[in-house]
């Protein structure tokens, strides 16, 4: 409490609070009992999102024969809504599609048209409190069959045999 002419200034610091909402109200009177009062509302939301990746996300080092990667996350916050979901691929932010401007929902998209090789990625997704979080996942494309190459010794294709053969 702090007085100065007809002007007082009262605080209180409410600290160790848990994520989550709440009601205040200020109560004064003056000397008169003359009264008023005041309700505020105040949101609480330290936490960032969670992100889990489900189906048909692939698993974190998965080897695949297919040339497209399905990315499906879902997200929730215990306070707040989701507010944008970006899929970092190999370095680069994209969008992704959110299905809903909730508190829990899902971000996907499709990458398609893979060339071979290892990628890496990261979802990154913010509540409405700028409170972020991710996760990062790491996929393999390799859609080229292996080659099989007989080299000499090995008899060529349709030789009869009548006791051994050698393979090289």
């Amino acid at each position: 409490k702090n007085a100065t002419n007809n002007n007082t200034h009262c605080f209180v610091n409410k600290t160790s609070l848990s994520d989550g909402n709440y009601t205040y109200r200020v109560f004064v009177n003056d000397t008169l009992n003359n009264t008023g009062s005041i309700t505020r509302h105040a949101y609480l939301d330290l936490t960032a999102p969670t992100i889990t990746f489900v189906s048909p996300s692939d698993n974190n080092n998965f080897y695949s024969r297919r040339n497209f990667v399905y990315i499906n996350a879902s997200i929730a916050d215990v306070t707040a809504n989701i507010d944008t979901c970006t899929l970092e691929w190999n370095g680069t932010n994209q969008s992704m599609t959110r299905a809903a401007a909730t508190n829990n929902t899902f971000c996907f998209v499709n990458k398609t048209s893979l060339a071979d090789g290892t990628y890496t990625y990261r979802v990154f997704a913010n509540d409405t409190f700028n409170n972020t979080a991710s996760s990062t996942r790491n996929i393999s494309i390799d859609t080229i069959n292996p080659m099989i190459n007989f080299t000499s010794p090995t008899l060529s294709n349709g030789t009869y045999l009548q006791t051994y053969a050698f393979f090289n």
